[in-house]
């Protein structure tokens, strides 16, 4: 089972995570695997037993699939048609502030600014350990804490004209990684990276959190992927 959260708000900003068993079983199956393997946990193999072979790869169910000699319709899912206009403001609150500035020039335009977005920047990195646990089963997962704790980064970043560029939740742990010079360029970038990590470092020891936090500056590229 798994179950998706979504935390954060500060400035319209979210950021979602999912957590429960399946991650677990995911994450436990990728280090069984070798090079070129595709392991599936138990959970899956039930499914596909019938139809798939398959070799046993350790004790807790793995398998490492060799075949399948039938595919499967995707099943459709009865939903609530969501207007375009809703969905697109909805979507908003999850994209990276650089992104939303792109687009809001493109319509604004009336063409595609997609090649001027892909640009060659000094930029200085914040990536942030949280140090939570408990994050793969539901029944020990705080997600109050972590919604505390994802709000106090958006604060603090957002003050320092940061940009939250990824946020993670996975077998490492809560990962986040702050950009600044993505959108708003500063001379004293590094100065506000460190003053971002100092800031954070104090403001999550007061909630009982011991971040690890890795600084570094240099040059980046920075720009889109994936389709339109």
């Amino acid at each position: 089972s798994a179950t998706m959260f979504y935390v954060g708000g500060h400035e319209g900003r979210c950021e979602y995570f999912v957590a429960g068993s399946s991650l677990r079983d995911c994450f436990n199956a990728a280090d069984v695997a070798a090079s070129g393997d595709v392991i599936v946990a138990s959970s899956v193999w039930e499914h596909v037993e019938s139809t798939s072979t398959a070799s046993e790869v350790d004790s807790d169910g793995f398998r490492a699939l060799l075949s399948m000699e039938q595919t499967f319709r995707k099943r459709s899912v009865q939903r609530t048609a969501i207007p375009a206009n809703v969905l697109c403001n909805s979507l908003r609150s999850y994209t990276p502030p650089a992104l939303l500035a792109a687009h809001d020039l493109e319509v604004l335009l009336g063409q595609s600014l997609r090649s001027w977005t892909v640009s060659v920047v000094q930029a200085s990195v914040v990536f942030i350990n949280l140090g939570l646990t408990g994050l793969m089963d539901q029944l020990e997962l705080d997600c109050q804490r972590i919604h505390k704790a994802v709000l106090t980064v958006q604060q603090v970043v957002h003050a320092l004209q940061g940009c939250i560029h990824r946020f993670t939740v996975d077998d490492k742990g809560c990962v986040m990684k702050v950009v600044f010079g993505a959108q708003s360029p500063h001379e004293d970038q590094p100065y506000r990276a460190l003053l971002a990590a100092l800031q954070l470092r104090h403001a999550l020891s007061m909630q009982g959190i011991q971040p690890s936090i890795g600084v570094a500056s240099g040059e980046s590229l920075i720009g889109p992927v994936g389709s339109a």
